[in-house]
């Protein structure tokens, strides 16, 4: 789309607010790179690499037609859009999509050879992990090498409590 519309929270009763009261409009560079024309001053998306075609929000509120956006996470800034002008991933859809991932340094489940707490941690040595499946909160991941060739599996928990237990890179 070429402007995306900021609104206030809607009405419960209502399916769209009345009318935006901001907006972040888009355009193609001179090489057909798109590029934000416009946005608001506060604007600090979750991660933002257009040239790469990558422009995601942390979605805090899911309705049936509209989606509370994080639009900075140090002011607490969020807005309302529409659903239809964005596509809305969830975790597991999302987490199967990144380069890798790595532990955070509070996971200290580890990484096991089962996705269980009392399973066997795994010994193996790795450089790299790259999400393959999700069964609830844990993650199986190859284990890969500095040239990316496949040591073996793990499972680790991506998500406790609601809180992300794992860093996502998007890219190499």
């Amino acid at each position: 789309n070429s402007v995306l519309y900021l609104y206030n929270p809607p009405d419960p009763d209502d399916h769209l607010p009345d009318a935006p009261i901001d907006s972040i409009s888009f355009q193609l560079d001179g090489i057909r790179n798109p590029s934000i024309k416009s946005a608001p001053p506060y604007l600090v998306a979750e991660h933002m690499k257009l040239d790469y075609g990558i422009l995601f929000f942390k979605v805090r509120t899911q309705s049936p037609y509209m989606l509370e956006l994080e639009l900075n996470k140090s002011q607490g800034k969020t807005m309302w859009v529409e659903k239809a002008k964005g596509e809305f991933m969830y975790w597991p859809d999302f987490l199967m999509q990144v380069h890798s991932v790595e532990l955070k340094q509070e996971n200290i489940t580890g990484l096991r050879v089962k996705p269980l707490d009392h399973a066997a941690v795994t010994s193996q040595q790795y450089s790299c992990l790259h999400p393959i499946a999700l069964r609830q909160e844990w993650m199986k991941v190859e284990l890969l090498s500095d040239d990316y060739r496949l040591l073996g599996t793990a499972w680790c928990k991506w998500m406790e409590n609601g809180h992300l237990m794992i860093n996502y890179n998007l890219l190499s």
